[in-house]
């Protein structure tokens, strides 16, 4: 039995005091992404990709819905305008060696960060995602459509939530390594 579904769903976070360039670099900072981030495992660098990070690839261990999954994911074009200060990643995950439900799904989306008009120093950080199910998981989509959305919304608001705590942290690490350079070089 084959069942094929798509679902997209779009979130947006307001991250006043998180200047555009951290937030990007902090997003693509997947080293770190264990360390930083609660439900991460593991991440294994497989392709580094070029210097604005397109053909970054790495797999993915995380809990997920309380069970582990694996991923794989792949930054498949970048674009960086450094004068307006926008950044954009469009990405491709596809989940593997997992169990029989996530095998049969694939998730593709875009991450774009953009100054605050109101602030530069501070951003919006948009993420939007777009999944697509076969098999089981596909039949479980079509019939529970709505509550899938609302998980999926709840995911990654939680997600771009965590990516802003993040990018926090390196922002007052930068501030304060800023200020003690200053006091160094008086």
């Amino acid at each position: 039995m084959c069942c094929h579904s798509k679902m997209s769903a779009h979130t947006a976070l307001h991250v006043p005091d998180v200047s555009p360039q951290t937030m990007w670099e902090s997003c693509l900072d997947v080293e770190h992404i264990p360390a930083d981030t609660k439900n991460v495992l593991s991440v294994q660098v497989l392709d580094p990709g070029d210097a604005l990070k397109r053909g970054l690839k790495w797999r993915e261990s995380r809990l997920y819905g309380g069970r582990e999954t694996t991923s794989i994911t792949t930054v498949t074009d970048v674009v960086v305008d450094q004068k307006s200060n926008h950044y954009c990643a469009t990405y491709s995950i596809c989940y593997v060696g997992t169990d029989w439900e996530t095998q049969q799904a694939n998730q593709t989306g875009t991450v774009t960060i953009c100054p605050l008009e109101e602030s530069p120093e501070g951003c919006w950080l948009i993420l939007t995602v777009n999944f697509v199910a076969d098999g089981v998981m596909g039949i479980k989509m079509k019939l529970c459509g709505c509550w899938v959305k609302r998980y999926l919304l709840k995911y990654i608001s939680a997600e771009i939530a965590e990516w802003a705590r993040v990018s926090r942290t390196v922002q007052r690490e930068r501030t304060i390594n800023q200020k003690d350079m200053s006091k160094t070089n008086q």
